[in-house]
């Protein structure tokens, strides 16, 4: 399924550009939510703003998992298991979703996500597609 790159900044004061954005459903346990969120093949974990988590009345497990920022800073972020889908109905996972107070860009990162699918950036396009991974045994 293809996707066109959506010109939003990440942050207040950022420079709006172009870049690969995904609509995606964050479901709680009541409601979900229809979320912008970078693709991001640089990060390791699927990251949400913790103000979102809290909307959604999305509860920690137990388990806190590290996160370094650009600047070397080391946080560490609650864990929860959730359900995100995209493209409709075409997309639907259980993922690992970590949420710290201090991220405030929403994105799809190595675990679950392109652990289960296979995406190809064309950013001369400014478009991605997204496929279901083959699983290899």
């Amino acid at each position: 399924m293809k996707f066109g790159y959506l010109d939003l900044p990440l942050h207040e004061g950022a420079r709006s550009r172009p870049r690969p954005i995904l609509y995606v459903r964050v479901a709680g346990p009541r409601r979900g939510i229809l979320l912008p969120m970078l693709v991001d093949s640089g990060a390791d974990e699927t990251l949400i703003p913790a103000s979102i988590a809290r909307a959604l009345e999305i509860r920690p497990g137990p388990e806190v998992a590290p996160l370094s920022s650009f600047s070397g800073e080391q946080l560490l972020a609650a864990v929860a298991r959730v359900r995100l889908s995209f493209g409709g109905t075409a997309f639907g996972f259980e993922s690992r979703l970590l949420f710290h107070e201090q991220v405030h860009v929403a994105c799809l990162g190595h675990r679950d996500f392109f652990n289960l699918h296979r995406v190809t950036f064309d950013a001369s396009r400014a478009v991605f597609e997204i496929e279901a991974a083959k699983m290899v045994h």
